[in-house]
């Protein structure tokens, strides 16, 4: 197959992960997520998820699972931060793993954060990690489970949260 055939088949490969993943009961699933106090921000975390995966297939690694525990702990760093009530950056991060070891057992994680007045966030912000060495690392690093969480103060933070489960 050509490039752009690959790179299709890759994207279309996600998508079917998502939705088979959408029928299935587990915490776990490759799927985004469905359900947040906000459409929009909802829709952000979901547009993260989609092209940090579809980074992973174009690179040839496994796509990250989708895990509600872990986005939640995503979602309030980044309404702590849009809050002002939390630093712009790691803070707490160790407190944000243990409480996803409490549902989720792992060995290894590591977190990005961003920050931005821009509406067209997603693109923007993965753009932005890719372009910076350690965010690259973090989105194509030993990992295979994720949550996104995002939201809004005086501008838009988000974070990913990256786990290896054991």
């Amino acid at each position: 197959m050509n490039r752009p055939t690959t790179h299709l088949a890759r994207l279309c490969l996600v998508f079917l992960l998502a939705f088979a993943a959408a029928c299935s009961k587990n915490n776990t699933t490759p799927a985004a997520p469905t359900s947040s106090a906000n459409d929009h921000l909802t829709a952000l975390e979901q547009d993260i998820f989609a092209r940090v995966n579809a980074r992973r297939l174009s690179k040839g690694l496994p796509p990250l699972l989708w895990n509600d525990a872990i986005a939640e702990q995503a979602r309030q760093h980044s309404k702590n931060m849009a809050a002002g009530s939390t630093p712009f950056g790691h803070d707490g991060l160790t407190d944000r793993l243990a409480a996803i070891g409490r549902t989720t057992p792992w060995s290894a994680g590591a977190e990005n954060v961003a920050a931005t007045s821009i509406d067209a966030f997603a693109p923007n912000v993965v753009d932005l990690w890719l372009a910076s060495p350690p965010h690259l690392a973090n989105i194509e690093g030993d990992f295979n489970q994720t949550g996104v969480g995002a939201a809004k103060g005086a501008s838009l933070f988000c974070t990913q949260i990256f786990i290896k489960s054991k």
